[in-house]
Protein backbone atom coordinates (compact mmCIF):
# COMPACT_ATOMS: atom_id res chain seq x y z
CA UNK A 1 0.00 0.00 0.00
CA UNK A 2 2.63 2.55 0.78
CA UNK A 3 4.00 1.43 -2.90
CA UNK A 4 1.02 3.64 -4.78
CA UNK A 5 1.09 6.86 -1.94
CA UNK A 6 4.58 7.38 -2.83
CA UNK A 7 4.01 6.94 -6.73
CA UNK A 8 1.21 9.92 -5.52
CA UNK A 9 3.72 11.66 -3.72
CA UNK A 10 6.34 11.95 -6.20
CA UNK A 11 3.53 13.20 -9.02
CA UNK A 12 3.09 16.56 -6.53
CA UNK A 13 6.55 17.22 -6.95
CA UNK A 14 7.73 16.21 -10.68
CA UNK A 15 6.91 18.57 -12.82
CA UNK A 16 6.66 16.34 -15.68
CA UNK A 17 3.62 14.89 -14.14
CA UNK A 18 0.41 16.01 -15.42
CA UNK A 19 -0.79 15.49 -11.56
CA UNK A 20 1.89 18.18 -10.66
CA UNK A 21 -0.36 21.31 -9.50
CA UNK A 22 1.73 24.55 -10.43
CA UNK A 23 1.82 27.25 -7.77
CA UNK A 24 0.39 29.78 -10.53
CA UNK A 25 -2.85 27.39 -10.91
CA UNK A 26 -5.92 28.32 -9.82
CA UNK A 27 -9.47 27.28 -10.35
CA UNK A 28 -10.80 31.15 -10.93
CA UNK A 29 -7.88 31.60 -13.56
CA UNK A 30 -8.55 32.55 -17.32
CA UNK A 31 -6.20 30.37 -19.32
CA UNK A 32 -7.71 32.64 -22.93
CA UNK A 33 -9.05 35.87 -23.47
CA UNK A 34 -11.50 35.14 -25.65
CA UNK A 35 -14.68 33.65 -23.95
CA UNK A 36 -16.79 30.78 -26.16
CA UNK A 37 -19.88 32.48 -26.99
CA UNK A 38 -21.14 29.82 -29.47
CA UNK A 39 -19.93 31.65 -32.86
CA UNK A 40 -15.71 31.23 -31.91
CA UNK A 41 -16.25 27.26 -31.52
CA UNK A 42 -12.62 26.56 -33.90
CA UNK A 43 -10.60 29.80 -32.70
CA UNK A 44 -11.87 28.88 -28.65
CA UNK A 45 -11.12 25.48 -29.40
CA UNK A 46 -7.90 25.94 -30.39
CA UNK A 47 -6.65 28.77 -27.96
CA UNK A 48 -7.80 26.70 -24.70
CA UNK A 49 -5.96 23.50 -26.34
CA UNK A 50 -3.12 25.05 -26.84
CA UNK A 51 -3.28 26.87 -22.71
CA UNK A 52 -4.14 23.20 -21.70
CA UNK A 53 -1.34 21.62 -23.54
CA UNK A 54 1.34 24.22 -21.95
CA UNK A 55 -0.15 23.31 -18.85
CA UNK A 56 0.52 19.19 -19.05
CA UNK A 57 -3.14 18.83 -18.60
CA UNK A 58 -4.60 17.84 -22.09
CA UNK A 59 -4.97 14.37 -21.43
CA UNK A 60 -7.58 14.79 -19.01
CA UNK A 61 -9.88 16.79 -21.47
CA UNK A 62 -9.45 14.38 -24.03
CA UNK A 63 -9.63 11.40 -22.11
CA UNK A 64 -6.21 9.97 -22.41
CA UNK A 65 -5.70 9.96 -18.65
CA UNK A 66 -7.93 7.58 -17.20
CA UNK A 67 -9.03 7.28 -13.62
CA UNK A 68 -6.65 5.25 -11.98
CA UNK A 69 -8.91 1.47 -10.16
CA UNK A 70 -6.54 0.66 -7.37
CA UNK A 71 -4.75 3.87 -6.68
CA UNK A 72 -6.60 5.55 -4.35
CA UNK A 73 -3.89 8.26 -3.79
CA UNK A 74 -3.79 8.60 -7.49
CA UNK A 75 -7.20 8.65 -8.21
CA UNK A 76 -7.77 11.70 -5.60
CA UNK A 77 -4.74 13.71 -7.42
CA UNK A 78 -6.87 12.54 -10.49
CA UNK A 79 -10.19 14.02 -9.16
CA UNK A 80 -8.00 17.38 -7.95
CA UNK A 81 -6.44 17.95 -11.47
CA UNK A 82 -10.04 17.36 -12.99
CA UNK A 83 -11.53 19.46 -10.81
CA UNK A 84 -9.05 22.34 -11.55
CA UNK A 85 -9.80 21.96 -15.37
CA UNK A 86 -13.40 22.31 -15.08
CA UNK A 87 -12.82 25.51 -13.06
CA UNK A 88 -10.54 26.94 -16.12
CA UNK A 89 -12.81 25.49 -18.39
CA UNK A 90 -15.53 27.07 -17.39
CA UNK A 91 -14.05 30.27 -16.78
CA UNK A 92 -13.35 30.35 -20.70
CA UNK A 93 -16.38 30.16 -21.39
CA UNK A 94 -19.87 32.77 -22.02
CA UNK A 95 -21.85 32.82 -18.68
CA UNK A 96 -24.80 32.53 -21.07
CA UNK A 97 -23.90 29.18 -22.30
CA UNK A 98 -22.82 27.71 -18.86
CA UNK A 99 -26.02 26.38 -17.18
CA UNK A 100 -26.16 22.76 -18.50
CA UNK A 101 -22.30 22.52 -18.90
CA UNK A 102 -21.62 22.35 -14.62
CA UNK A 103 -23.85 18.74 -14.78
CA UNK A 104 -20.43 17.30 -16.65
CA UNK A 105 -18.59 14.71 -14.57
CA UNK A 106 -15.52 15.20 -16.27
CA UNK A 107 -13.39 17.69 -18.33
CA UNK A 108 -13.73 14.74 -20.79
CA UNK A 109 -17.51 14.76 -20.94
CA UNK A 110 -17.21 18.86 -21.00
CA UNK A 111 -15.07 18.44 -23.97
CA UNK A 112 -17.05 16.44 -25.97
CA UNK A 113 -20.64 17.69 -24.96
CA UNK A 114 -18.77 21.28 -26.15
CA UNK A 115 -18.05 19.47 -29.66
CA UNK A 116 -21.31 17.75 -30.05
CA UNK A 117 -23.23 21.39 -29.71
CA UNK A 118 -20.68 23.12 -31.86
CA UNK A 119 -19.22 21.62 -34.36
CA UNK A 120 -21.68 21.31 -36.39
CA UNK A 121 -21.54 21.55 -40.24
CA UNK A 122 -22.88 25.09 -40.91
CA UNK A 123 -23.69 25.26 -44.70
CA UNK A 124 -25.05 28.77 -45.03
CA UNK A 125 -21.60 29.52 -43.03
CA UNK A 126 -19.48 27.74 -45.51
CA UNK A 127 -21.30 29.14 -48.84
CA UNK A 128 -20.93 32.32 -47.49
CA UNK A 129 -17.12 32.00 -46.49
CA UNK A 130 -16.74 30.85 -50.33
CA UNK A 131 -18.31 33.40 -51.54
CA UNK A 132 -16.81 35.90 -50.05
CA UNK A 133 -13.27 34.21 -50.85
CA UNK A 134 -14.40 34.26 -54.85
CA UNK A 135 -15.06 38.29 -54.47
CA UNK A 136 -11.76 39.37 -52.27
CA UNK A 137 -9.95 40.99 -54.54
CA UNK A 138 -6.05 42.93 -53.15
CA UNK A 139 -7.44 46.72 -54.78
CA UNK A 140 -5.71 48.67 -52.37
CA UNK A 141 -4.47 46.98 -50.03
CA UNK A 142 -1.27 45.92 -49.37
CA UNK A 143 -0.21 42.98 -49.94
CA UNK A 144 0.19 41.76 -46.25
CA UNK A 145 -3.15 42.94 -45.56
CA UNK A 146 -4.32 41.38 -48.39
CA UNK A 147 -2.55 37.95 -47.45
CA UNK A 148 -4.07 38.36 -43.75
CA UNK A 149 -7.93 38.89 -45.09
CA UNK A 150 -7.33 35.47 -47.35
CA UNK A 151 -5.66 33.58 -44.54
CA UNK A 152 -8.80 34.63 -42.21
CA UNK A 153 -11.24 33.78 -44.52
Amino acid sequence: MAEPVMKANKSLIDASSPYYPHTSDQPNQHLIDALLNGDNYPAWRRSITRALNAKNKLGFVLGTIKRPTTDIAAALLLDRCCNMIMSWLLHSIDRSLIGSLLYCETPNDLWVELKTRFQQSNQTKIFSLIRDLASLRQKHQSITNYYGKLKEL
